[in-house]
């Protein structure tokens, strides 16, 4: 079919999709931002935005640039000096890797200095004219601030301008929850309480958000192009364009006059947040993320008597993530951006603060420091100037969350400590780990210009591989803990404390601690002329900090232990000094020596030495040792004072024998019978090894005792059956033939390599283990206690008895019904039987027994009774009412019991009721959920009964496809991508089928039709209700310039007339994405009307033309509908 299209003002139509789950947002910068761009042929590419509000461009997804050139193509780009050439290569067509250009070019960074520079106009308070984005603060930083929130949405060309597609509760719930993420809750917490941010919408919400309509379409405020028209050709345009939007919002959004928009005073509203209706475009300036500080604006808007100035605005789309919105709440503030301009993929302080990556979800905190310069919500970063152990909270604390460091050899450069904790809940939740981070923060960069410009930064966080210029290094590593095995950050580290000049900065931290409640750490204050400390030659030197060594955690051990004699000993420190430890010394003796030995210890990197003790030094009593380091101009010793005199110990002492203790004594407890008895032991020898650990067992009353090798216990037994878990443990099985009602003896043994050994028990003296019982017995009652059995539906009570000990009941009550636990149980039996129960008893290590009792259910003799069950039913189908009732987990084939078992039944509502005077009447159709009643009457004795049923009605998913698709024939298209089924939190199946027998229950199957061909979904929910049916048209076009993309194109519309050529019958087939109302005629070749039809508005049409009376040849059909027309061209035979 031949399509004669009317073209808007656009001409190329770009569909913008946001997949959240595989973008990444850097602050308001964007990465990988995904959109379908289409080809003026109507081939689709998968293309992808990347950059901020200042400058984007399109790329692939292997990131070569991408670009539009004059004919309307998007073509590949290359470099030309500060700008991007298009090329002839058109994408789609060609693979980008076979034609030599390089990835990701943009513009140069000279010409993104400038579009910044121009991005606002000159304003004349400012020396250098230029207006920044982060602005003089325009909200207050404290107290209750009242957001204005304006929901906008602008016109389109022939049709009705786009709506905001979320509801009031949705906004309310992401501005004002109290409680959860929002932004409310963001600031609160942030600010330590201290600032509360109401948002207020207008125009003011109804059942649905209201919008202020603005009276162009959205490319007014785009671009210029020879695509769009209507776009702003110059900075001043886009300047004015912008601020005519803000003031037409603010004229028709009706604010009251009693709302406080002022609360400092100023005479400047404090806080104004314009959303529009659709997502980001890869064009848009006006429109991307961001907020605005125009102090010469001229705004004025009148209210409560005064003329407010309006110069600070927030522009947002609809669907943006709450980290943007709070990233610009904190510019409305006067913050800074934290990411590089002209560098985006650069991260000086990354995910840990919000003014750089905005697209956590639930945002994080900004830094301490952020807090301090621009919220002011910490008072004061505390100087510390003295070295000793730190301990901070977390940043979430309102206190002792920030310490600061002068750099001794900067005057503009200096570090700021805070210790950020991840908790796995609220808005610290997606950091990437948790500990210790240090900022660099330079005030040779301006505190307005934040990191923008960089670098330098002016604030920038240390981590592994990082530096100053352009190597980013492991942000997401910036943390310091011993969790993560760092503990350390000096001179020799990686990173190491560097300035903007890359020399040291004179920062020393050691013995960082585990990230809990509060992180403590070492600092070490530098002097900034030590010797050793700088590069530069000076004539004297002042004394160094004195080296810090101390011993590791294995060499500590050491000394609470004893050990055997010509043992040898790996001693381990660790070393820490401003400058660096030049050279360690162990010096060691035998106890009773009056003279030491020494030998010089190794340099094992990252600040760890080592030495040994020769295994000839260790006799008894023990042996004594002590270190020295120096950095070259201090020396220190460990032990610090007096070391040859009070040195540290190792005792030697005589081989002992091992230690035995028994964990689980079974002779203290009951146990099970004729089962496997398991003796677990605690085992160890603290001099020398393990050589022989055996267990020996009988029968009471035997001569001759069994043996078995312990096993060292497993790990998952160590936490199911251990009481301790310790390494050190051990079992063996004695076998269930010897666990027997006349008990059992058993002792332990074990021994060292030199054969000496020690026991748990003896053989003349071994453990006892004897039988306990628990004779556990039933007693059960219920109303009258009838001789000849209980009735059904009766409450009977169940009662165990036993011996003491018994820590667990379970019943089994012979009914298929879940077990029941308790001494005392109540249970109701549904049908007449003999019934089985079985109660089993427990000790307090697994002990079992267990006895039985029986218990007749009569079926006579009972009082009438009705049992209904609630039930669900799909939308239009038909139920029976009271067939299969539910009782215990069974299902009942009747609905009454009792009585004489003749009833007359009466049910409430009986509409729609078939067979209403039966115990099982059937429903025939099924529109809303109701409740249903029974009224039986037993026809002998008149007793009544009633019983009440909730019939609950399953409305079906609502599913939504597209029109159609258009392929080339030869090509395949998944027919499910735009698939939508509500509500999408719902477990839902797909079974697609077509007129030629073809089915599929993939949700997005693919197809390859060699015709147009017509495929039908009907979507089952979990409760096996059906959809209504909905159907979708694939056409397969074999013209020139079909598109050969592996992306099928889709139709707002599509309309097929089949058989053609026919020699009588036509059948015109149309369907729509909407209803709307359209017209066919049709008409000869001399152009007079030969049929017309006017349809209301639907989405779909089937009509059917007889042209059997009309003449052979050729005709045109012609489908008026939305101000378009498409025209077919037909053959009569």
């Amino acid at each position: 079919m031949r399509k004669i299209l009317k073209i808007g003002f656009y001409g190329l139509i770009i569909f913008i999709m946001f997949l959240f789950t595989q973008t990444v947002l850097i602050s308001d910068y964007k990465q990988f931002l995904p959109i379908i761009c289409v080809q003026p042929n109507g081939d689709t590419l998968k293309c992808f935005v990347s950059g901020d509000e200042y400058y984007h461009w399109l790329h692939d997804k292997d990131g070569f640039t991408i670009v539009q050139a004059e004919n309307g193509y998007y073509v590949y780009a290359i470099q030309d000096g500060d700008d991007l050439k298009p090329t002839s290569f058109v994408v789609g067509k060609e693979n980008p890797y076979n034609l030599r250009i390089e990835k990701w070019i943009k513009i140069s960074p000279l010409k993104i200095q400038e579009k910044i520079e121009n991005f606002y106009p000159k304003r004349k308070e400012k020396s250098d004219g230029i207006l920044r984005r982060t602005g003089p603060e325009n909200m207050p930083r404290t107290g209750t601030v009242n957001n204005i929130v304006i929901f906008i949405k602008f016109l389109r060309f022939l049709l009705d301008p786009i709506e905001i597609s979320g509801t009031p509760d949705f906004y309310q719930n992401k501005f004002n929850a109290t409680s959860g993420i929002s932004l409310k809750s963001y600031f609160s917490e942030v600010s330590y309480r201290s600032l509360v941010i109401n948002s207020h919408f207008f125009p003011v919400p109804g059942v649905n958000i209201n919008e202020v309509t603005i009276p162009h379409e959205r490319g007014y405020y785009e671009p210029f192009s020879i695509f769009n028209m209507i776009g702003y050709k110059n900075d001043n345009e886009r300047w004015n364009r912008e601020k005519d939007l803000v003031q037409t919002a603010l004229n028709q959004a009706y604010i009251p006059d009693n709302l406080d928009i002022d609360a400092d005073g100023n005479n400047t509203i404090d806080m104004i947040t314009l959303i529009f209706s659709g997502n980001r475009n890869h064009h848009d300036e006006i429109l991307w993320a961001h907020r605005t500080s125009w102090p010469s604006s001229g705004l004025l808007f009148p209210h409560n008597g005064k003329n407010l100035k309006c110069d600070s605005w927030i522009i947002l789309s609809e669907n943006e993530g709450l980290g943007t919105f709070c990233h610009e709440t904190f510019h409305n503030m006067g913050s800074s951006d934290l990411y590089r301009y002209s560098n985006q993929f650069f991260n000086p302080v990354g995910p840990w603060d919000i003014m750089q990556d905005s697209h956590q979800n639930p945002p994080q905190h900004m830094s301490a420091y952020m807090k301090y310069e621009y919220g002011n919500w910490i008072n004061d970063i505390p100087l510390q100037n003295t070295s000793g152990t730190k301990n901070l909270n977390a940043l979430t604390s309102s206190s002792n969350n920030c310490l600061r460091v002068n750099s001794p050899f900067s005057l503009n450069e200096y570090f700021v400590l805070e210790y950020r904790r991840n908790l796995g809940t609220g808005y610290e939740s997606r950091l990437p780990g948790s500990g210790l981070l240090i900022y660099k923060i330079n005030e040779n960069v301006s505190v307005d210009d934040g990191n923008k410009n960089g670098p330098p930064d002016r604030v920038y966080i240390y981590r592994p591989g990082g530096t100053n210029g352009n190597t980013d290094g492991n942000i997401n590593a910036a943390n310091f803990s011993q969790d993560v095995n760092r503990r350390r950050f000096n001179k020799f580290t990686n990173p190491s404390p560097f300035l903007n000049n890359n020399t040291w900065g004179g920062l020393s931290i050691s013995e960082i601690g585990n990230a809990g409640n509060t992180i403590s750490f070492k600092i070490n204050i530098v002097n900034a002329n030590c010797k050793g400390a700088t590069s530069i030659a000076i004539t004297s030197y002042l004394p160094c900090s004195i080296p810090n060594i101390q011993r590791t955690l294995r060499t500590v051990s050491y000394s609470s232990l004893s050990w055997p004699q010509n043992t040898s000993f790996l001693i381990e420190i660790e070393a820490t000094d401003d400058v660096g430890v030049n050279s360690a010394t162990l010096f060691y003796k035998q106890r009773n020596s009056s003279s030491y030995s020494s030998s010089a210890m190794s340099n094992m990197g990252g600040g760890i030495w080592r030495g040994s003790i020769p295994g000839s030094f260790s006799q008894q009593p023990g042996v004594d040792y002590y270190i020295t380091a120096t950095d070259g101009a201090n020396n220190v010793s460990l032990p610090s004072s007096e070391p040859q005199q009070f040195p540290f110990q190792i005792a030697i002492l005589p081989n002992l024998p091992p230690q035995i203790s028994l964990l689980n004594n079974p002779c203290l407890t009951s146990f099970n019978l004729y089962q496997n008895l398991r003796i677990i032991i605690f085992a160890k020898d603290n001099t020398n090894s393990l050589s022989k650990l055996k267990l020996y067992f009988r029968r009471a009353g035997e001569l001759l005792y069994q043996s078995l090798n312990f096993l060292n216990m497993p790990i998952a037994d160590k936490k199911k059956d251990s009481p301790q878990g310790n390494p050190d443990e051990y079992y063996a099985d004695i076998p269930a033939e010897y666990v027997t009602e006349d008990g059992l003896d058993f002792f332990v043994y074990a021994e060292d390599d030199f054969g000496v050994g020690s026991y748990s028990g003896t053989n003349d003296d071994p453990i006892i283990v004897n039988f306990v019982t628990y004779n556990p017995s039933i007693t059960i009652s219920y109303e009258g206690n009838d001789p000849n059995g209980a009735c059904p539906y009766s409450d009977i009570t169940f009662t165990g008895e036993g011996n003491e000990g018994i820590v667990t009941w379970q019943w089994d009550f012979g009914d298929g019904s879940p077990l029941g636990f308790g001494k005392t149980m109540h249970h109701t039996y549904c049908q007449p039987g003999n019934y089985d129960i079985t109660l089993t008893v427990f000790g307090p290590n697994g002990e079992m027994e267990q006895t039985s009792k029986s218990l007749t259910v009569k079926s006579s003799g009972c009082p009438l009774r009705v049992h209904l069950t609630n039930k669900e039913v799909c939308k239009g189908e038909s139920i029976e009412l009271g067939s299969k009732a539910i009782c215990n987990g069974h299902e009942l084939q009747t609905t009454v019991t009792g009585g004489s078992g003749s009833y007359d039944f009466r049910w409430y509502p009986n509409t729609a009721l078939k067979n209403s005077n039966t115990g099982n009447p059937t429903l025939l159709t099924s529109y809303s959920s109701s409740n249903y009643t029974l009224l039986v009457t037993d026809y002998q004795t008149g007793e009544q009964a009633t019983g009440t049923m909730t019939l609950t009605v399953i409305e079906p998913l609502s599913v939504s496809l597209p029109t159609s698709y258009t392929i080339k024939k030869g090509n395949s298209v998944s027919i499910g991508t735009k698939l939508t089924v509500k509500p999408d939190d719902e477990y839902f199946s797909c079974f697609w089928t077509d007129k030629n027998g073809w089915t599929s229950s993939e949700i997005n199957p693919s197809v390859s039709p060699t015709v147009t061909t017509r495929y039908y979904l009907t979507v089952t929910d979990i409760n096996n209700c059906k959809s209504l049916e909905k159907s979708l048209l694939v056409k397969v076009t074999s013209r020139k310039g079909s598109s050969d993309s592996e992306f099928a194109s889709e139709e707002k519309y599509n309309i097929d007339i089949y058989p053609n050529p026919s020699k009588d019958i036509f059948n015109i087939e149309a369907s729509f994405e909407k209803p709307l109302k359209a017209e066919i005629k049709l008409t000869n070749l001399l152009g007079e009307d030969i049929y017309y039809e006017k349809i209301d508005e639907t989405d779909y049409i089937h009509q059917q033309i007889d042209l059997s009376e009309f003449p052979k040849g050729v005709y045109f059909i012609r489908v008026y509908f939305n101000n378009e027309v498409l025209v077919e061209k037909i053959i009569k035979e």
